[in-house]
């Protein structure tokens, strides 16, 4: 209830404000509640779930609160009776206005511990291959705008991530301090536009030897030489810091060139000098498409050498498509609080089904509508750095009553190793496609068929050999409103797990009947 409290003024409180509690009520059949491969067992599994959704908008203040805790009691294996918590907050406030401002999320949830083992996408079955995780992250910054000037932003971040059920060996709990300035010049301030960015971040975990800084600065300036074309120096220093098997590069860069925008579809950027060489191409050809690709090669920094970032957005009357590519460097815990990871069972408010979040950005992103599964990249707890480059789709169909969509990725990840231990680095590819047919069968009653495919496979090192797995599944669930305050949904699941390791194959069918009661 922290992220509640930080909005805690009489001012900041007064808006539209709803809480709906909840309780969810179910039964569950699995034809193998061990997931193994071997003398495989059947069990029941009642759950009984309170919970509830907080949510307000006022002009000063914006709050998303989601929590559940999750009973669940099993037939054949009392001993795994339990409660779990899953809880999803976003919220932001403005204390003085238009001067002091506050962000705050934090989140429960269970993830995966080793992808390399049997993977449970839910707390329903497994061998104990989840993990508990707590994020919590609040951050007070002040915003000015000096009128005809510039505007300015001074950001401190504070971040906590920690985990149970797991070692420290797996992954340790973590504790992060980041400070961010900008300050940019407006647009009314006089031909030429600057900007200036400085972050820093010092993450600290229970092994000191995996404790990481992250520090950058970076400035701009821009000159119109022509209502079309601009000159622009851009500048900046990386000073970086974390246990490595590879040598980190940092020191500064600079690059000179010229921005060109013919006419309002097409703009165009190219730089080059002392360690740095990038080109932005940007599209767009009518209001509703938008294409931006870059190449960046920097000598210094986190990523050095070639890199590569994109964004391809199309909409028509029915329909939306999304594609982005993007190389990133960062730590498991970071991803925890700030890009994005797999969380599994977590309740959703219109349904009571459980369903896939991912925090991005202070926004709490869920896959389709009642769906139970829908598979993200996901990464083994480790205390390393990863090396990220992503591609991922998105497309969505709506007519009439369906929807349908299709999202994809391919993702190829540098585990770092660390020097001091002499792990090495690990090359671990993923890719995955997932399928959804959403069709509103009547006003109260809608169907959803979900498809879904992933590979994962993980480089040799010299103590691990190459490893290949192939998760696939399908599942078929009916939802039906029984009246305003209770409603109801019947799933059937077939999930497979094909692995280079015989002891992590296994198929599970399941089929649940669930109700949801809101007061």
């Amino acid at each position: 209830m922290a992220l509640a409290c930080m909005l805690c003024s009489t001012t900041a409180f007064a808006g539209n404000w709803t809480f709906v509690p909840r309780v969810i009520g179910s039964e569950t059949y699995t034809s193998n509640i061990m997931e193994t491969n071997a003398n495989p067992q059947a069990d029941f599994i009642t759950e009984v779930s309170p919970g509830f959704n907080l949510s307000g908008d006022s002009s000063r203040a914006k709050l998303t609160l989601d929590y559940q805790l999750q009973n669940l009691f099993f037939a054949n294996n009392s001993s795994s009776d339990g409660s779990h918590q899953d809880l999803n907050g976003v919220g932001s406030a403005e204390l003085v206005k238009d001067l002091f401002y506050v962000d705050g999320n934090a989140s429960i949830s269970q993830q995966v511990i080793n992808t390399q083992q049997n993977i449970s996408l839910d707390n329903y079955t497994g061998a104990g291959n989840l993990a508990d995780v707590k994020t919590f992250s609040v951050s007070p910054y002040l915003h000015h705008d000096f009128t005809d000037f510039a505007n300015g932003t001074l950001r401190y971040t504070r971040d906590v991530v920690a985990y149970s059920n797991t070692s420290s060996a797996d992954i340790s709990n973590s504790q992060s301090n980041s400070v961010q300035a900008a300050l940019a010049s407006d647009a009314n301030s006089g031909l030429l536009g600057w900007n200036f960015n400085y972050n820093n971040q010092h993450l600290l975990n229970d092994i000191s030897a995996y404790n990481a800084n992250f520090e950058n600065t970076s400035g701009e300036l821009r000159y119109p030489l022509s209502t079309k074309i601009s000159a622009v120096l851009e500048g900046g220093s990386e000073n970086n810091s974390y246990a490595s098997a590879q040598p980190l590069v940092n020191g500064a860069y600079w690059a000179t060139g010229l921005d060109w925008k013919p006419n309002q579809y097409v703009a165009l950027r190219a730089l080059s000098g002392r360690n740095e060489k990038t080109s932005t191409v940007t599209l767009t050809p009518n209001a509703r498409t938008l294409l931006t690709a870059t190449y960046r090669n920097r000598a210094v920094g986190l990523i050095p050498g070639p890199t590569w970032a994109g964004n391809l957005m199309h909409s028509t009357q029915h329909t939306v498509f999304n594609a982005t590519y993007l190389e990133n460097t960062m730590t498991i815990q970071q991803l925890a609080t700030q890009n994005g990871m797999l969380i599994v069972s977590n309740p959703n408010p219109a349904t009571g089904g459980s369903q896939q979040c991912q925090n991005t950005q202070n926004t709490v992103v869920c896959g389709p509508p009642n769906s139970s599964l829908t598979i993200y990249p996901m990464y083994s707890l480790t205390n390393q750095v990863l090396a990220i480059k992503r591609a991922a789709m998105d497309f969505s169909y709506i007519f009439r009553k369906s929807t349908v969509r299709l999202s994809g990725f391919n993702e190829n990840d540098t585990y770092q190793g660390n020097d001091i231990y002499q792990i090495p680095t690990q090359e671990v590819h993923m890719s995955g496609l997932n399928a959804s047919w959403a069709l509103q069968i009547t006003p109260r009653s809608s169907s959803l068929l979900t498809v879904g495919t992933q590979l994962s496979v993980s480089g040799a090192t010299a103590t691990t050999p190459l490893q290949q797995d192939r998760y696939n599944f399908i599942e078929l669930g009916l939802s039906h409103q029984l009246s305003p305050g209770l409603s109801g949904n019947l799933d059937y699941r077939i999930f497979r797990q094909n692995s280079d390791v015989i002891a992590a194959d296994y198929q599970e069918n399941r089929l649940m009947a669930r109700i949801v009661a809101r007061f």
